[in-house]
């Protein structure tokens, strides 16, 4: 399983090698590929994942808002390749890395032919549902994209300055 994490966005790409991930006991397994197109910024994860994947993703999730890259207001969709199994300590972290996200719109995509989806749903779900934005779970990336954009405007027509 490789590990790491490829990011695109503003017309520029970076990547991160696993070796880039915080220190831990294990290397992280899973991978990420982050790229940002218009107000919405998407993760494509691939499973399985461990603990250490969740950690590094925290840490991207605090450069890319550290950046002044992400535009405002912006949604995220966070879509599921090959398995969403984790370890019992990647739930935890996962858990522990969506406190302090922030108010953003979040719509998670999970095929219904991914590994572990009917197991893992139930935890996901209550972690989902804790979180501080709106959240939404769909089976299509498309259906997520127009959720994810009818929050964005509503969001938008509540900003100062909007009739």
């Amino acid at each position: 399983m490789t590990s790491g994490s490829q990011h695109t966005g503003a017309g520029a790409e970076w990547q991160d090698a696993g070796s880039q991930f915080p220190p831990g006991q294990f290397p992280p397994h899973g991978q990420s590929i982050v790229r940002l197109e218009g107000s919405l910024l998407f993760y494509e994860h691939t499973g399985p994942f461990n603990a250490e994947f969740f950690k590094g993703l925290a840490a991207l999730r605090l450069r890319l808002r550290e950046s002044g890259k992400l535009p405002n207001p912006y949604a995220a969709i966070v879509k599921f390749h090959g398995s969403v199994l984790m370890t019992p300590e990647a739930l935890e972290a996962y858990r522990a890395s969506s406190r302090g996200a922030g108010n953003v719109p979040v719509a998670y995509v999970i095929p219904a032919e991914a590994e572990g989806r009917v197991l893992m749903m139930p935890a996901l779900l209550e972690l989902w549902r804790n979180r501080e934005g709106e959240t939404a779970v769909f089976e299509s990336t498309q259906d997520a994209i127009l959720w994810a954009r009818s929050r964005l405007e509503e969001i938008r027509s509540r900003l100062p300055g909007r009739l």
